[in-house]
């Protein structure tokens, strides 16, 4: 019954500890302080001993580096831009129109979003 209980303890310590790491992870993405894509390793770090107090320090000394911006809520082929050089270029190797290149580009985009 008591190692029970202490099983009860550490388990519930557990998903406090887990759950204050990802809180603050996602509060420093949200806040621009880290990058999405470094989330895992971030979470990874703070596992460590003393790893959230010291990346709570980090972030808290961290510039915003990954604002937010008016792209974020832009839809992927809402609007149709120009090509570039080396897209026109490749038009030209391939024997394609500009038209094709920029609608399969614009394909490709949503399919990828």
């Amino acid at each position: 019954m008591a190692l029970n209980r202490v099983r009860t303890f550490e388990d519930a310590d557990k998903a406090r500890e887990t759950a204050a790491i990802t809180s603050a992870v996602e509060g420093a993405i949200a806040a621009g302080k880290i990058a999405p894509s470094s989330r895992d390793y971030h979470i990874a770090a703070c596992q460590a001993q003393d790893g959230l107090k010291n990346f709570k320090a980090m972030v808290d000394a961290s510039p915003e580096i990954a604002a937010n911006t008016a792209m974020d809520d832009k839809k992927p082929g809402a609007a149709t831009t120009a090509l570039t050089a080396e897209e026109i270029a490749t038009c030209s190797a391939l024997g394609m129109s500009r038209e094709d290149f920029a609608a399969q580009k614009a394909a490709d985009a949503r399919e990828t979003a």
